[in-house]
């Protein structure tokens, strides 16, 4: 009977929000936006949908978001410094996903998550080197203006201007490697949640062979002057070991620099030394051939970044949680409600009640105790607060009443769950007691309360205890 009357008390149990139910969690790399929250206190499975043919592997990373970054700064899942570490942990590193031989036509896998995330967090998804998103306008000027002052590609354009000298005829295929290198390495010092996705073929840059030719006529005036033998031998290989060394990826007019190579060129154009009309010429034409060079320069840098760094950069970060926006699907990870058996001391019968219980943390009651793995954790997942009301008045003549709505008593207490469905509870029946003095007349009463202990169900379960009260019916 009490099986039957517990199933009868709602037409449909409250339930949690669905994703407390699932362990499944769904990624569009075309949007750049999961489905729904992650799961908590459980590991699940990211499901991750529409990856490009064209990729050939991705690494995945999850990153707690704790705390506060360093300013302008985003963790990288492989490039994390000891404040990133400190700011955002832990930090989860997935299983890579190499698609395989036969899996031309794979777009879509399944990621196993084994960590349990914590309840009421924020995390960073990572997807490297792909399953990114292109750049907002914002972010492409922030990255343009710092790709001008930054070290890679100053360090790239020296490295470059050596290739020229060194194979004048192969600088582009050589020059390829380097630049997807240090484009990465660039784009990633700006903001490291950046990545650059190589071209597949480079755009025609009209700026580096402007930048070859200048180069190219720097070191033909050279070799001219090598042949004169008129020329100071030892300042000769000083100059051209200076201009075989200079750093072009930095190398300004107004640079300490650009001042000693202009000193060099006058120690040998030395009116003394009789120089030939065509020698003179040759080396007044040095230091022009270097300021061209370092306009073209910084338009061949220009070109680089606008055409091919800035382009193919996107962003690898996707955001989650464990919560939810809405505050009314949040609030139920933290309430439950159940009807249960109570014996009061004082009451001379066992009551029914039905009440809301409140916990300290969201719960999900799909995950076994097992989970848990320390005192606290088994603490806050099992016990609770209790507020609710009998089914039936408690009153008695003569000896007590009910408090609210028609002498019902208020149930109040503390419930520890001994199965995810199932809890203990004890506390307080608070109600009205009349005074013990028999001359005095009912309407002199007090409050009062009566202890109590009591079994309860939680409600989700009605259609279990349903089916089992019509078996017993049925027999």
């Amino acid at each position: 009977m009490v099986f039957t009357a517990l199933t009868g008390l709602f037409a449909q149990p409250p339930t949690q929000p669905e994703v407390a139910n699932s362990s499944v969690s769904t990624l569009d790399l075309t949007t750049g936006k999961f489905n729904k929250e992650f799961p908590f206190d459980k590991p699940f499975t990211i499901h991750i949908k529409g990856i490009k043919k064209s990729y050939r592997k991705l690494q995945f990373t999850i990153v707690r978001n704790i705390g506060k970054l360093p300013a302008g700064t985003k963790p990288q899942p492989t490039r994390l410094t000891p404040e990133m570490v400190r700011a955002r942990e832990p930090v989860m590193t997935l299983s890579d996903w190499e698609r395989p031989a036969d899996g031309a036509d794979i777009t879509e896998i399944d990621v196993v998550v084994p960590y349990k995330l914590k309840f009421n967090g924020d995390y960073s998804f990572y997807a490297d080197p792909y399953g990114t998103r292109p750049l907002t306008a914002a972010e492409k000027q922030k990255l343009t203006a710092s790709l001008k002052q930054n070290d890679n590609i100053a360090n790239l354009i020296s490295e470059l201007a050596k290739t020229v000298a060194a194979y004048p005829e192969e600088v582009l295929s050589r020059f390829r490697d380097a630049l997807n290198l240090a484009a990465d390495q660039a784009v990633k010092s700006v903001d490291s949640t950046f990545v650059f996705n190589p071209p597949a073929n480079l755009p025609q840059l009209q700026m580096l062979d402007t930048f070859r030719r200048n180069l190219d006529n720097m070191n033909l005036i050279l070799k001219a002057l090598s042949s004169n033998q008129q020329i100071n031998r030892s300042r000769f290989v000083t100059l051209q070991r200076f201009v075989n060394n200079i750093d072009w990826g930095y190398l300004k007019k107004e640079s300490s620099e650009y001042k000693q190579f202009s000193d060099a060129i006058d120690s040998l154009n030395n009116k003394k030394d009789n120089l030939p009309p065509t020698t003179v010429n040759n080396l007044k034409s040095l230091l022009p051939a270097a300021t061209r060079a370092i306009t073209a320069r910084d338009n061949f840098k220009d070109e680089l970044i606008g055409d091919v760094v800035v382009p193919f950069t996107s962003k690898i970060e996707v955001l989650n949680s464990t919560y939810r926006g809405d505050f009314v699907d949040n609030a139920n990870f933290y309430i439950t409600l159940d009807a249960g058996l109570a014996g009061a001391w004082r009451i001379d019968r066992a009551l029914l009640y039905s009440g809301v219980n409140f916990y300290f943390r969201p719960i999900d009651k799909s995950i076994p105790f097992s989970n848990y793995n320390t005192f606290w954790e088994q603490v806050g997942v099992r016990t609770s607060l209790l507020l609710g009301l009998t089914f039936d008045s408690i009153e008695k003549e003569g000896v007590r009443k009910g408090l609210i709505l028609n002498n019902k008593a208020l149930v109040t207490g503390v419930g520890f769950r001994i199965l995810p469905f199932m809890k203990l509870n004890g506390g307080l029946l608070v109600h009205y007691r009349y005074g013990e003095n028999p001359l005095t007349d009912n309407s002199r009463y007090h409050l009062s309360s009566s202890p109590f202990l009591s079994f309860s169900f939680d409600l989700d379960i009605k259609p279990l205890l349903k089916g089992f009260g019509d078996a017993l019916i049925k027999q």
